[in-house]
């Protein structure tokens, strides 16, 4: 990824390429499957749901719950994981804190 500024064309293709399983087993979601292709169905830690009601894509680096209604990319799920932790995140934050959960930028 680039350094932070103004969005670019391919702003979209950076965000899909960002390792969302990485992200997702970082903020304590259970079970990933072992296949990354395609939607797969996971359980959604932001409503504490025990059944799996959402999908992720690890190819697209996207995420949709159907029981809470969220929906988002990497950075998304960043950015509203921290918030449920108390911490405000942004953007930017969201951005830092990928990097230190990937290691890679």
């Amino acid at each position: 990824m680039r350094p932070l500024g103004r969005a670019t064309a391919s702003d979209k293709e950076d965000i899909e390429a960002l390792d969302i399983a990485a992200v997702l087993h970082h903020y304590g979601f259970g079970y990933l499957p072992e296949s990354s292709l395609g939607w797969r169905k996971v359980r959604c830690d932001f409503h504490g749901e025990r059944q799996a009601s959402a999908t992720v894509n690890f190819e697209l680096g996207a995420y949709k719950c159907f029981a809470c209604e969220f929906q988002g990319d990497t950075l998304k799920i960043i950015q509203l994981a921290e918030k449920r932790e108390g911490r405000s995140c942004g953007f930017t934050d969201a951005c830092k804190i990928y990097q230190d959960i990937t290691g890679r930028a």
